[in-house]
């Protein structure tokens, strides 16, 4: 079977510590050994099964989220306060 595309590129030029928005249960797939992805979402992983109970069915498939960040509302200068050489935002959609 073929690799995904994503999942080509990402191990190939992603390195270093970075962020993914809105990974649920379908991270991307990365190299480990040159990767550390923190997980962003805008709400942790037990709020998002309350109100999204349809998710109760890849819960344990689930990311656990380390940042609490609503694309929505907040602006990317919060993010500088640590380093990151890059973000990743495959399933996301903003509303206005």
């Amino acid at each position: 079977m073929r690799e995904d595309h994503r999942e080509y590129y990402s191990k190939k030029y992603l390195q270093g510590r970075g962020v993914e928005f809105g990974a649920l249960h379908s991270p991307l797939v990365y190299d480990k050994q040159k990767c550390q992805v923190l997980y962003a979402d805008k709400a942790s992983k037990e709020d998002l099964l309350t109100r999204f109970p349809e998710l109760r069915e890849v819960a344990d498939n689930l990311v656990s989220v380390d940042l609490l960040f609503d694309l929505d509302s907040h602006d990317f200068s919060i993010l500088q306060k640590e380093r990151y050489e890059f973000f990743i935002a495959n399933h996301i959609m903003i509303g206005s």
